[in-house]
């Protein structure tokens, strides 16, 4: 529904990246010991945050799940994850999420139609 959305680009951190990396590279120079166990450190703990952030990115849904479990009130999430419900067969759950999105958001058309699709899903013979 809206692949920009699904993995944004964080180039922000850019600017805080460049400075924090030729500091390391000074540190690392000048203490050598103490400035690869800070580079050591800071890349571990980077490299953490990364396999942690990672394992959202297996399902769509857990993925979709996270987004609404940190911004409940916004519709755009809900309506995704109804739709991550729905590619996975679940049309109850995937009703009760597009209900949600058009609660918070009642613009959204794609919701619209995916609260239609997943009452037809839902009210078919299996």
């Amino acid at each position: 529904l809206e692949p920009v959305g699904l993995r944004p680009l964080y180039l922000a951190s850019f600017g805080l990246a460049l400075p924090l990396a030729a500091l390391l590279v000074r540190v690392e120079r000048w203490q050598r010991p103490a400035g690869t166990v800070v580079a050591v450190a800071l890349c571990a703990a980077l490299a953490a945050g990364t396999a942690q952030r990672a394992t959202l990115y297996r399902s769509p849904v857990t993925l979709w799940e996270d987004a609404v479990a940190k911004a409940p009130g916004k519709g755009r999430a809900w309506a995704m994850l109804g739709g991550a419900y729905l590619t996975e067969g679940r049309s109850t759950e995937a009703e009760a999420a597009f209900e949600a999105a058009l609660d918070r958001a009642p613009w959204l058309v794609e919701a619209a139609r995916g609260l239609d699709l997943a009452r037809e899903r839902a009210a078919a013979p299996n």
